[in-house]
């Protein structure tokens, strides 16, 4: 039986769930009275690809969400 090392360790390396505290960030904007400001919900890079915003919250009152099958 022959495996090459590299390749199996990559394998199992996809399969691994590492337990790490994160936040998410919301920076402050600051914009004109009546024009738009768009603000960006900061993930950090370590999961930002698992991760995905689906609500919007201020002082625990729902402003926004998505539909989570989309």
């Amino acid at each position: 039986f022959f495996y090459d090392s590299h390749e199996l360790r990559l394998t199992l390396i996809k399969n691994w769930i590492v337990k790490q505290y994160y936040e998410v960030q919301v920076y402050d904007e600051y914009v004109i009275r009546g024009n738009t400001a768009v603000l960006k919900c900061q993930v950090p890079s370590f999961v930002r690809d698992y991760v995905r915003v689906t609500s919007w919250l201020v002082d625990d009152v729902l402003i926004s969400s998505t539909n989570a099958n989309s």
